[in-house]
C-alpha cells in the first residue's frame, strides 16, 4: 500500500545523467511507494532507456550543448553547458514553485556556485531540498570540468538533508563539520534486463566493466592477472568508456604481454547489453583505490555474479566478508587470490555463496522509496 498522499510531488535532478540507472531506479521506487515523481536531466542519449513507467521522465536541460557536443572541442562545449545550466535551473526554479512540488532531490550538483541559489530560492519558497552524495571526494577527484568542484563543500551546507549509501560516506562528511542531517540509505540493486545463460569455458572468465577511469585500479589488475595466470587458465575481458582514452591501457596491456588473454573494448556499453556481458564472466573485479558506492557491484550482485572487490567503501561495508575482499593497491593480494580461485573450484563455489547472501540483505526499491520518502516528511 502506498505510504505516501498522492498529492506528494517529487522532483529528482539530475542534470547530467551522471547516474541514470539509479536515478530510474530510485524514482520507480518513489512511485511505487506513492508519491508523484518527476526526473529532471538532459536529453538521453542512445543507448540510454528512459522509458516512463511509474514515473515521469523530463529532459530539461542542455538542449543546445547536447546538440553539438561531438562537434565542439571540450573546452567550449563546458562552457556553453555552464552558461544552459544557468538558464536552465532559472526556468527549473520557475517550473517547481508553479507546479507546487513538495520536495526537490538533487542527485548530482553540475555547478555548485549556481546550484546553491537555486537551492536558496526553493527553500525560501518553503520547499524542502534535499541532496545524495554519491561520492564523497567530488566526482572522485575527476570532473568533467574545474566548475564541478568550485563550492561543493560549502554549498552542501545549503540543504536541507543529505543522503548517502554507507557509515563510510557519512563519517567522512561529518568531518567536513557539516551541520546538515545526514540519513543513511542503502543503494539498491540495479537490474538491466533478464539474465543470459552462457556456455561454460575451460579457462576461469574475469570481467572488469563500466567507466574506466584511475582510481579504478585498472593498471593493478592488470599487473595482479599477469602474476596469477602464468598456467594461461583465465582470461579477462575489460569493456566500458575510457576516460582518458584507451592508449594507456593498450601500452600497459602490450608491456606486460597480455594480449592473447586480455581482451580490451574502450566503448560505451548500452543497458540493453549488460544482461550478455555479464553472461560471459564467472568472477567480476572490482580493483578500486578508492570508492562511496558502486553502480556496477550493485549490478553484478543483482545478476547473480561472484566479485572480488578491494576492501574500501561500500565493497567492505556490503560484502563483509574477507573471501571476496582484497587489501587495496595491492597487486599481490589480488594475484594471490586469483591464483587460488583458478585453481580450486570449491573457492569459486564460496564466492558464489557469498554474492547470493549479500544480495539478499540489500532492500528492494520500494522499500528505498519509503525511507527517502520518510526524509522528506521530516523537512516538512
Amino acid at each position: 500500500m502506498p505510504t505516501e498522499p498522492p498529492t506528494s510531488r517529487i522532483a529528482v535532478v539530475d542534470p547530467s545523467l551522471f547516474s541514470l540507472p539509479y536515478d530510474l531506479h530510485l524514482c520507480g521506487g518513489l512511485a511505487q511507494a506513492g508519491a508523484e515523481t518527476v526526473l529532471f536531466g538532459r536529453a538521453p542519449r542512445g543507448g540510454e532507456d528512459v522509458s516512463e513507467k511509474e514515473f515521469k521522465f523530463q529532459p530539461w536541460f542542455y538542449s543546445v550543448s547536447e546538440k553539438h557536443r561531438r562537434k565542439l572541442p571540450r573546452r567550449i562545449t563546458n562552457v556553453l553547458k555552464g552558461l544552459e545550466h544557468a538558464l536552465d535551473m532559472a526556468r527549473f526554479t520557475r517550473h517547481i514553485k508553479e507546479e507546487k512540488f513538495t520536495a526537490v532531490h538533487f542527485q548530482w550538483m553540475a555547478v555548485p556556485v549556481i546550484d546553491r541559489h537555486v537551492i536558496k530560492n526553493l527553500k525560501t519558497n518553503g520547499i524542502p531540498v534535499v541532496m545524495t552524495v554519491h561520492d564523497t571526494v567530488p566526482f572522485n577527484a575527476a570532473p568533467s570540468s574545474r566548475g564541478q568542484n568550485v563550492g561543493w563543500q560549502s554549498t552542501l551546507e545549503h540543504f536541507d538533508a543529505i543522503i548517502v549509501h554507507t557509515a563510510m560516506s557519512k563519517a567522512n562528511l561529518e568531518q567536513l563539520g557539516l551541520r546538515v542531517p545526514i540519513h543513511v540509505i542503502p543503494h539498491g540493486l540495479l537490474r538491466f534486463g533478464q539474465p543470459i545463460q552462457s556456455p561454460t569455458s575451460q579457462r576461469l572468465r574475469l570481467l572488469f566493466f563500466g567507466a574506466i577511469k584511475p582510481y579504478k585500479g585498472l593498471d593493478i589488475l592488470l599487473r595482479a592477472f599477469k602474476e596469477a595466470n602464468s598456467c594461461g587458465d583465465m582470461e579477462l575481458r575489460i569493456v566500458g568508456n575510457c576516460q582518458e582514452g584507451p592508449a594507456a591501457t593498450e601500452t600497459l596491456i602490450r608491456e606486460l604481454e597480455l594480449s592473447s588473454s586480455v581482451h580490451f573494448e574502450c566503448r560505451f556499453f548500452a543497458d540493453e547489453e549488460v544482461p550478455a556481458i555479464l553472461s560471459e564472466a564467472d568472477i567480476v573485479l572490482f580493483p578500486y583505490r578508492r570508492i562511496d558506492g558502486s553502480g556496477a557491484l550493485l549490478t553484478a550482485l543483482a545478476y547473480g555474479k561472484p566479485v572480488i572487490a578491494t576492501d574500501v567503501g561500500m565493497f567492505g561495508e556490503l560484502i563483509a566478508d574477507p573471501s571476496a575482499l582484497v587489501t587495496p593497491n595491492s597487486v599481490e593480494a589480488l594475484a594471490k587470490r586469483l591464483r587460488v580461485l583458478s585453481q580450486t573450484p570449491e573457492e569459486l563455489k564460496k564466492l558464489q555463496r557469498i554474492a547470493t547472501e549479500t544480495a539478499r540483505r540489500i532492500p528492494d526499491w520500494i522499500a528505498i522509496g519509503r525511507e527517502t520518502l520518510k526524509v522528506y516528511q521530516t523537512l516538512r
